[in-house]
């Protein structure tokens, strides 16, 4: 049987049809179906240089999840010595700063200002370089 279609003002395909619109529309519908190759489907389009098949968009890549650290994973994170070294630290500007905004509520790991705050605690040998890493890693 003959494959017919009907179309968007953009040339794509609105939907197919198989056998003779005529007989199964009426006269004001069938008159808007075009023959059309057998393999024609639904949003294919129909151009002046022939048919280009319809294909998924590709989706972009959707954003890497943000990962929180609340101020009960970094104790539950630390050793006690490593605790109780973050303690005295808390007289440096940037790890009082950090401590203070922790309390009010989850950081995400990788802003800046949270990656600074670790590697402050790592320069003022609060936690080795390895824990420092460990702890930008938390959540992955």
């Amino acid at each position: 049987m003959t494959k017919y279609a009907r179309f968007h003002s953009d040339g794509r395909v609105i939907e197919t049809f198989v056998g003779d619109p005529k007989v199964s529309f009426c006269p004001e519908i069938a008159k808007e179906f075009i023959k059309v190759p057998d393999d024609t489907e639904k949003q294919d389009k129909k151009t002046t240089k022939g048919w280009e098949k319809y294909s998924l968009p590709e989706l972009p890549e959707p954003p890497a999840p943000k990962r929180f650290l609340a101020e009960r994973d970094l104790k539950s994170f630390m050793t006690r010595p490593e605790r109780l070294a973050f303690k005295a630290a808390a007289s440096d500007p940037i790890i009082e700063d950090f401590a203070e905004t922790l309390a009010a509520g989850p950081l995400v790991i990788t802003d800046d200002e949270t990656v600074e705050a670790i590697d402050k605690l790592q320069s003022l040998k609060v936690l080795t370089a390895v824990r420092a890493t460990q702890l930008k890693a938390l959540g992955e």
